[in-house]
């Protein structure tokens, strides 16, 4: 397939309630989408969320760096997986936007596929793992809505929860929520960098008694070097978001965690890709350390099925995602991804990637901000 034309756009698609938490509050999506036409008539579309509290992408930066490298995709006629890779790996480490770089890695890689007759789950393993269930991921503003969540939780049936804290109410929250809930399901908390070191032992070591599965970021930037020592003060394993995104960051953590005191929390975008993200998993199953994929608010279709065929080949502990008809008003995509009760849902199979963009979607959500044409 001959490139004619490459397209930047932002997306912004609203949202039915805003979403907050610690670090950020939205009231819509924001992703930077990557379209690529073909001479054939063929359109092949990648998505990046940049957020600004993981790595700072300035959306002139990827606007600047868009416009003068894209040319190198386009002059390309036959390519690689490896070539794609390499050229996410300039992106994401050399140019820091990994956005982008996923953004152009998975349009390039549904385009691959088509022509290969390759599915995207072909191309990122050959050995395809039973998709585990999605988990509720709770952000509470007040108590009815907490109330409300955990209604909407318990009616799905769900088996693994995330909460968000950070507040006063912490601990009231695990407790209305073991109250709902039960015993039997797995919560974990996710802190987004709330806590010093001393705020984050006294508060785990309370919610751990509502038997925590473990805790996602619990500390601010000034005492991230302290994680480890945390992991041993609490008992319970530390999740990396925010301070995990690269293959470097895996390194140095895995480096000085006990393989039972540490998850990855993986995201596609924030990893530069799928291929990248599948790079960090395969380092962290070597050194015997748990992942789950994530996501970032307000992920579009494109990612969420992205993210739905990288948990069919890699194993999880726990899986978050496709939630977009939970809280968004609208999504691109005509086929749809929410997850059914119990967290089930069913598998991708088809050439390229399988996202399908309803167009005038895409022109209703979306601002071109920069095109290339061969």
């Amino acid at each position: 397939m001959e490139i004619k034309k490459v397209t930047l756009h932002q997306v912004n698609i609203p949202f039915q309630y805003a979403i907050a938490h610690n670090l950020k509050s939205r009231s819509e999506s924001s992703s930077i989408v990557i379209e690529i036409e073909t001479y054939s008539g063929s359109k092949h579309y990648g998505e990046g969320t940049p957020r600004s509290y993981v790595i700072d992408e300035p959306s002139e930066s990827i606007k600047k760096v868009f416009e003068h490298y894209i040319g190198d995709i386009i002059s390309t006629k036959e390519y690689t997986i490896e070539d794609i890779k390499a050229y996410s790996d300039k992106l994401s480490d050399e140019f820091l936007l990994p956005s982008l770089s996923s953004a152009i890695e998975i349009a390039r890689l549904d385009m691959y596929g088509i022509e290969n007759k390759l599915t995207l789950q072909d191309i990122l393993s050959d050995k395809p793992v039973d998709l585990i269930p999605y988990s509720g991921v709770i952000t509470v503003h007040s108590e009815a809505d907490l109330l409300k969540y955990l209604r909407l939780i318990k009616s799905l049936k769900l088996k693994h929860i995330k909460i968000k804290v950070g507040t006063a109410r912490d601990e009231q929250n695990i407790i209305i929520a073991r109250a709902i809930l039960g015993d039997d399901i797995d919560i974990r908390i996710d802190a987004n960098r709330a806590w010093t070191y001393d705020a984050a032992v006294a508060n785990i070591l309370t919610l751990q008694k509502y038997n925590i599965s473990c805790v996602e970021e619990p500390l601010t930037v000034h005492d991230i070097d302290r994680l480890p020592q945390l992991a041993k003060a609490v008992g319970i394993p530390i999740m990396l978001d925010e301070s995990a995104y690269n293959i470097t960051h895996a390194t140095k953590w895995i480096s000085q965690f006990d393989p039972d005191k540490l998850i990855l929390n993986l995201k596609i975008s924030k990893c530069g890709g799928p291929l990248r993200a599948s790079q960090c998993y395969n380092y962290a199953q070597k050194h015997d350390i748990s992942c789950q994929l994530g996501c970032n608010v307000g992920e579009s279709a494109i990612l969420s099925t992205v993210g739905r065929i990288f948990a069919q080949t890699h194993t999880l502990s726990y899986l978050e995602g496709s939630y977009s008809k939970f809280f968004m008003k609208d999504d691109l995509s005509t086929r749809p991804l929410e997850f059914q009760k119990g967290g089930i849902a069913e598998s991708i199979l088809q050439h390229g990637v399988g996202v399908h963009i309803i167009e005038n979607k895409m022109q209703e959500y979306s601002q071109e901000i920069a095109t290339y044409v061969n």
